[in-house]
């Protein structure tokens, strides 16, 4: 084995743990839990339509943007959740 196929071999190997690593910190959210944004105005994750999640702001009740389609209700994906917030700081809520 060459020098070049060694670190490609150890490259694909990183690949895999890093894969695996990803995959047990990955954090699921459920609907009805709470998030502030910037740690001020608080949200609501909520189902508006069959299969599509958005943030409803508590205050005045309108959605924070667009519902996002996601693909199991009860684990909303950390991937998801980026999406409905738009990548935006919100922070679950204790």
């Amino acid at each position: 084995m060459t020098p070049q196929e060694k670190i490609n071999k150890l490259r694909r190997e990183l690949d895999k743990l890093e894969k695996e690593i990803i995959s047990r910190e990955k954090i699921n959210y459920v609907c009805g839990q709470r998030f502030l944004l910037d740690d001020k105005e608080e949200y609501i994750l909520s189902q508006v339509e069959p299969s599509k999640m958005c943030l409803i702001y508590l205050k005045d009740g309108n959605r924070y943007q667009e519902p996002i389609l996601v693909k199991d209700m009860s684990k909303i994906t950390r991937e998801e959740f980026r999406l409905i917030t738009m990548g935006d700081n919100f922070t679950l809520k204790e």
